[in-house]
This record gives C-alpha cells, sequence and structure tokens, in this order.
C-alpha cells in the first residue's frame, strides 16, 4: 500500500515537473518579437461562429512547434460595435487585412447599416458610436506576462485602441502612451467594467501562473485563455508552413502533442502545478462563474487547436487534480 501510493506521489510530481517545464516558467521566456528568431509571414484565418475569428501563426516555443493564436471577438453595434483582439499576434498584412475585414473600419460589421447609435460615453477618444477609434480594433486585450511580445507592434498599428491588461505590463512596454493603458487589473475579485457589452465576460485569475486573463463570450458559449489550457497538436497554425518529416516526429515535439491536451496527466499536472496546488479561495471565486454559469462548450487555445465541443468536460478534466470544482455529492 505505501509503495504503491509512494508511486503515485512520484508520478504527480513527474507530471507537474513535465507541465511546466514543457509550458514555461517566468524566466527564460521572450519579451520582443527579436528574441523568438524567424517566422513565417503566413496565418490561418478561421471564423468559429459569426462573432468570434480566430488568427492560428506559427509560433516556436524551446525549439518546439506549438504555434500561437489571436482572437477578434465582435463588439455587438448597441455597444459601438468594432472588435475586441485577445492576444495580439505577429501582425502580418494578412491579419490586418483580415481584421478591416471583419471589425469593419468604421466599425460596422460585414452587413450591418450605418446610421445607429449607442449610448456608450466609454467609447474610445475621437471615436463616434459608428466610427470608433482604430479601424474597428478598439480593445486589446493582454492575456498574461508571458503573451504580451506582440503588444508594442499592435498597440502602434490602433493607436485609438484601449489596452486591458493587469497591472505592471506597463513597466514591460514603456514606450506605449499611459493613456493606452485604459483598463488595468488590480483586484481580481473587482476588474475593471469595460463597455463592450454583457455578452463578455472578463475573469483575471491573479493567483494562477503568468496571472492569467481569460474572456468568456456567452452567446457564442466560448472559453478564451492563454496557456491554462492546450491542445496539441497544431496543424492550424503550420498549415502554411513546409515543416520537414524530422521537424515533426522529433522525440519532445512528439512528446508534447502527444500528451499536451486537457484529458492526460501531463495536462493536470500542469494545472495543478500552475494553481499552486489546491486553489486559493479568490482563484476558486473567480473561476467559479465558468464551471457553474457560463458552462463553456468551445476553448479557444492559444497553443494547439480550438475544442469545438464538449469544452466544460474537458476543463473540469483538467482541474481534476487540484480538487476543484468540488464533485457533486449524490443524495
Amino acid at each position: 500500500m505505501a509503495i504503491a501510493r509512494t508511486l503515485t506521489l512520484l508520478a504527480v510530481a513527474f507530471a507537474v515537473l513535465a507541465g511546466l517545464a514543457a509550458f514555461g516558467i517566468r524566466s527564460g521566456l521572450p519579451n520582443r518579437p527579436s528574441e523568438l528568431g524567424p517566422l513565417s509571414e503566413e496565418s490561418s484565418v478561421e471564423d468559429l461562429d459569426s462573432t468570434i475569428r480566430s488568427f492560428a501563426h506559427p509560433f516556436p516555443r524551446g525549439g518546439l512547434y506549438v504555434g500561437v493564436r489571436g482572437s477578434a471577438i465582435r463588439i455587438p453595434q448597441a455597444n459601438g460595435g468594432g472588435c475586441v483582439f485577445y492576444n495580439p499576434i505577429n501582425l502580418t498584412e494578412t491579419v490586418r487585412a483580415s481584421l478591416s475585414e471583419w471589425c469593419g473600419e468604421a466599425g460596422l460589421h460585414k452587413g450591418e447599416v450605418a446610421g445607429s447609435t449607442s449610448n456608450n460615453a466609454d467609447a474610445p477618444a475621437g471615436s463616434t458610436p459608428n466610427h470608433p477609434a482604430a479601424g474597428g480594433v478598439r480593445y486589446i486585450v493582454v492575456p498574461s506576462d508571458v503573451h504580451h511580445v506582440y503588444l508594442d507592434q499592435f498597440a502602434h498599428a490602433y493607436p485609438g485602441a484601449q489596452i486591458v491588461a493587469a497591472d505592471g505590463m506597463q513597466k514591460k512596454h514603456k514606450k506605449l502612451p499611459k493613456e493606452q493603458f485604459a483598463y488595468i487589473l488590480t483586484d481580481p475579485l473587482q476588474p475593471p467594467v469595460v463597455p463592450w457589452g454583457d455578452e463578455l465576460k472578463l475573469v483575471w485569475a491573479k493567483q494562477y501562473i503568468h496571472e492569467e486573463i481569460l474572456l468568456v463570450h456567452t452567446k457564442s458559449s466560448a472559453l478564451l485563455v492563454a496557456d491554462m489550457i492546450w491542445n496539441m497538436p497544431a496543424p492550424t497554425a503550420y498549415a502554411k508552413v513546409d515543416l520537414s518529416a524530422s521537424e515533426k516526429e522529433a522525440p519532445l515535439q512528439r512528446w508534447l502533442n502527444e500528451h499536451a491536451n486537457p484529458s492526460t496527466n501531463m495536462h493536470k499536472g500542469l494545472v495543478f502545478g500552475a494553481a499552486f496546488g489546491r486553489p486559493s479561495d479568490a482563484l476558486k471565486k473567480v473561476m467559479r462563474p465558468i464551471f457553474d454559469e457560463w458552462k463553456p462548450q468551445k476553448i479557444v487555445v492559444q497553443h494547439g487547436e480550438v475544442i469545438k465541443e464538449n469544452g466544460l468536460e474537458l476543463l473540469t478534466k483538467a482541474w481534476e487534480w487540484t480538487g476543484f470544482p468540488e464533485k457533486q455529492k449524490k443524495e
């Protein structure tokens, strides 16, 4: 009995360490695009529904082909139109042109008629209800203290866009105007109210590694995450990149592709370690509405393929080792 328990604890420890090693810790991660090395200019564009457009892009991490994803979420016209962009990525010409079409140069979605009005008093300076600043990209959400490499590029391209980020991000991007950091998170229990409509919910998991900011789009039943959930491999991100067989089948790459998805023990170990073991009461409080109220069926991950069904079930599996959410006792 004691031997079995020891082996179980060792397996848990290995899964935690393997997960954290695969996904990276704070030190040694890139802060600028120049630190990433050469990148392909090609992005794969995918419309998840009529509200969310996904951009999967090649992205190296520790010599592995993990890919990365940014997402443009349409804001209801009643709230001024335009888009929220979650996780700034390499702003290639493909991405820029697609954003203009998806978000609308004047903040109007394709097929909508100009002339509607909005009572949004908090729209970006220099904008009107049908003409929000930044050509339709009105908000840039920086999802963690890791996923910010392309923030300068995005913010310069869309100077009217307002940045939503955790406190401290300003220090990493000192060249950006202070006023562009319009929504700074300081208290996970009292996040700022961003006027992008009731369909989009913001959750700040400050007590999770990298202080991750999550978005839930209730109409689409979609959860957008940074590193909390992976779903490897990432063929969409590399659809336009000619990788050799040896690159695709390298032992560590193959291992990551097989284990970096929510159902595996390695991923459960990642979440256990990233939540620092048993989640704090504060972390439970901010995460609970995702599990109990919003119950997303899609998970838009940054690394790997979008999970298009059974999202809540897979999210629950990934959190299993933390003991949260608590299993309901049968009466």
